[in-house]
């Protein structure tokens, strides 16, 4: 491996870690496992049969506007009732009545889901008592997979514990109903096993994951892939996985972040899911939002809206505001240059502080898209040029709370309210 390329992978693996710090988290607001975490579980055994129902489920359906409310309100309606989930996945009626008549908001009632009915739901709770009363837990079946996979010296254990456990999980299922549905993929297809991968990842690690399993390498872990994650990825490496979100890609992009991260591959999992999640990175190229997306640094495909403002600080309320943004942080400085001329751009404010940090400083009098996307473009033409990265600061007089989090969490940059 050449020297720019372990300088790529260091550039790299830096960004997706500052990225990380940022998003761990806000990560539950656009995840199930939000509703995994606000469940008390009697126990493992318990938690265990929660988080992996909440996994299959999470398909074609909001997370945000949906899933989560509804996952949220049957929470709720069990233990009103003094119950656990793990009630439901013995007492199969008491299931399907909780499951009919819960209340979730908004005048909506029961278990609502464009591809998964009642009676998919309640056979796959009836395969999941099958595994309790063969193995005892969903963690003692997947601990001997896995054993079984390390003792073979396989490459990828996980892909013998996904497929297994779906095998398990299929079988008792077709036993009770003869409609497979779409909640547990077949093994012999060419399934990514999103929903299972997701799952193993919140039961293997930290925080903001369960850590529940600790007897599972994470580095074995492999990429929680859907067409959302692997479109950004593409992006981002400029590299093409035909046929889409199938196990084989599973396996090619799972490389990729070993490259970055051997001993924690799936650590960015979210980190990539977000772009899309949030719609920054569209299916339509000409709809993304690459100034806020927090990969926009990394990636090859990134598009940044550039349009510089002439003689930015010659109007008077925003030389007021920088003033006065000086008064109180000014001492921090020891140079201060406003137009400051960059590849023959013009950026606001360029400030150099007495720690040896360098500033790209864009001054509004709100906080808005425009003054997003020029701070992002500021930072990035510095760095190109400069070949230091400096820390990048919008100064203003309002900011939304929903774009001061997105400015911040997203794109690591600074909102200062003066």
């Amino acid at each position: 491996m050449n020297e720019l390329k372990i300088l790529s992978i260091e550039f790299m693996r830096n960004s997706l870690e500052s990225a990380y710090d940022r998003l761990k988290d806000v990560y539950f607001n656009t995840s199930a496992l939000k509703a995994v975490r606000m469940y008390s579980p009697r126990d493992s055994v318990d938690l265990e049969l929660w988080a992996l129902f909440c996994a299959v489920i999470d398909f074609q359906i909001p997370v945000i506007g949906w899933l989560i409310p509804m996952l949220s309100g049957l929470c709720e309606e069990i233990e009103s009732h003094g119950l656990k989930f793990i009630d439901l996945v013995y007492d199969l009626q008491l299931a399907r009545k909780i499951f009919s008549t819960f209340d979730w908001g908004n005048d909506k009632k029961g278990f609502k889901h464009r591809f998964v009915n009642l009676d998919d739901l309640i056979c796959f709770l009836a395969s999941l008592k099958e595994v309790l009363t063969n193995y005892g837990s969903l963690g003692n079946f997947v601990k001997q997979l896995y054993e079984e996979a390390v003792n073979k010296d396989l490459k990828e254990p996980i892909e013998c514990v996904i497929k297994g456990l779906a095998c398990e999980l299929r079988s008792h299922f077709l036993n009770v109903y003869k409609k497979m549905g779409m909640l547990v993929p077949d093994p012999s297809g060419k399934s990514a096993f999103k929903r299972l991968n997701l799952f193993l990842r919140w039961m293997v690690r930290p925080y903001p994951d369960l850590g529940l399993w600790n007897f599972i390498d994470k580095k074995f872990l492999l990429v929680s892939l859907d067409a959302g994650v692997l479109r950004t990825v593409s992006r981002v490496f400029d590299v093409k996985f035909p046929g889409g979100s199938v196990w084989k890609n599973v396996l090619k992009v799972t490389k990729l972040f070993r490259n970055i991260n051997s001993e924690d591959p799936v650590k960015y999992d979210y980190v990539f899911s977000r772009p899309a999640i949030m719609g920054y990175c569209a299916k339509d190229p000409a709809k993304n939002r690459c100034y806020l997306c927090p990969l926009n640094e990394t990636c090859s495909s990134a598009s940044l809206p550039f349009k510089p403002k002439v003689k930015p600080l010659t109007s008077s309320k925003e030389r007021k505001i920088l003033d006065e943004f000086l008064k109180i942080d000014g001492d921090k400085f020891d140079e201060v240059k406003t137009e400051y001329p960059v590849g023959g751009k013009s950026i606001d404010v360029v400030a150099h502080d007495r720690n040896c940090n360098w500033y790209v400083m864009e001054v509004e009098e709100k906080l808005n898209y425009t003054a997003i996307g020029q701070a992002v473009t500021y930072r990035k033409l510095f760095t190109e040029i400069k070949k230091i990265r400096p820390k990048a600061v919008i100064i203003c007089r309002d900011a939304p709370l929903d774009l001061k989090t997105a400015c911040e969490v997203d794109v690591g940059i600074e909102v200062i309210l003066v």
